[in-house]
């Protein structure tokens, strides 16, 4: 299981005796539905309007594209928790050089799943459709808001809907919001990552895990199994 951050795991250990002179317990960041989803879709706009741009793949034009709108998702998503989350304890046993490469590999993993499965399809329509505050979603997350989005897509000249829920929270009090997990038709990126990896590391090492990401990387989305756990099914809190 992964540690809690130093801020949550003080708040469970102080506790308030009644003295005038207890401590308060420490508490988590604030957190803004409205200014959480104000936030998702000024960055989503900017992946709409650099998606909209017609490029040809090779080019210096689809190059500058393809930077922009991987800028913009590395600005959004917190690797860092989702690293630690999926690897779980298993984080702080494995050698640094190879933390990293599993971190960048992850990074990639992570970041082209969202920029293939919602900007990259050519005709597409984009609903937010819920949104809310959610208590205890995954392990150091005690606070966290969920934007619930619909998506139709043109595939094979059918529509085609799905459900994608963004989760966001504020790591530190000082920091803005970024995106920790998405779900995509019910199903956690962030959990079903974990499963697959904790299944490879038991049976074998990270060097493995790491040749296996690359196999993922190396195919095409479409391509790419989706073996995926039930999503936990938590009730929602929703915004006031």
């Amino acid at each position: 299981m992964m540690k809690m951050p130093l801020l949550f795991t003080l708040t469970l250990l102080c506790f308030t005796l009644g003295g005038a002179d207890a401590p308060a317990a420490p508490q988590s960041p604030a957190l803004d539905v409205k200014a959480a989803l104000q936030y998702l879709e000024q960055n989503e706009a900017e992946l709409e309007k650099w998606a909209a741009v017609k490029a040809v793949k090779g080019t210096d034009a689809f190059v500058k594209k393809d930077a922009a709108m991987q800028a913009v998702v590395d600005r959004i998503i917190d690797y860092d928790f989702i690293a630690k989350f999926v690897l779980g304890e298993k984080w702080e046993t494995t050698q640094k050089d190879k933390r990293d490469i599993f971190f960048e590999k992850l990074k990639k993993l992570f970041r082209e799943f969202y920029l293939e499965e919602v900007f990259y399809n050519k005709s597409y329509e984009k609903k937010y459709i819920d949104k809310g505050l959610r208590k205890n979603y995954l392990t150091g997350v005690p606070d966290s808001i969920f934007v619930t989005t619909e998506v139709q897509v043109t595939l094979k000249r059918k529509p085609v809907i799905y459900e994608v829920v963004y989760h966001l929270y504020k790591p530190s009090p000082d920091r803005g919001y970024l995106i920790f997990d998405i779900e995509l038709d019910g199903v956690s990126m962030a959990r079903n990552y974990r499963q697959q990896f904790s299944k490879t590391l038991k049976e074998s090492n990270i060097d493995e895990l790491i040749r296996k990401i690359d196999d993922k990387l190396a195919k095409k989305p479409k391509d790419r199994e989706r073996k995926t756990p039930p999503a936990k099914n938590d009730k929602k809190t929703p915004a006031k």
